[in-house]
């Protein structure tokens, strides 16, 4: 498991793609993860969603604060084996 990390520049959000209720305002965003982390030490980077064709503004990156890596045990004739699940090829 990871957990992540996120800062969001408030200045760029256009408040005209706010979705106001009577619950509060949101804003509807997009999560953009990659498989390596980048020379500034970010997974990802988070923007508002946008229409089909359309370039979102990035408004803040995604960084990994915690990874746990977490083992899982199975029986198999009755004998316990150890499998680290990020060995998995699935």
């Amino acid at each position: 498991m990871k957990r992540l990390s996120y800062s969001i520049n408030l200045l760029k959000i256009d408040k005209n793609k706010l979705n106001k209720t009577d619950k509060g305002s949101w804003l509807n965003g997009v999560i953009f993860m990659n498989d390596t982390v980048d020379q500034y030490g970010s997974i990802g980077f988070i923007a508002e969603k946008s229409k089909p064709g359309e370039k979102g503004t990035i408004l803040g990156q995604i960084k990994v604060i915690e990874e746990k890596k977490t083992d899982t045990k199975i029986a198999i004739n009755g004998d316990k084996i150890n499998i680290d699940k990020n060995d998995l090829p699935f």
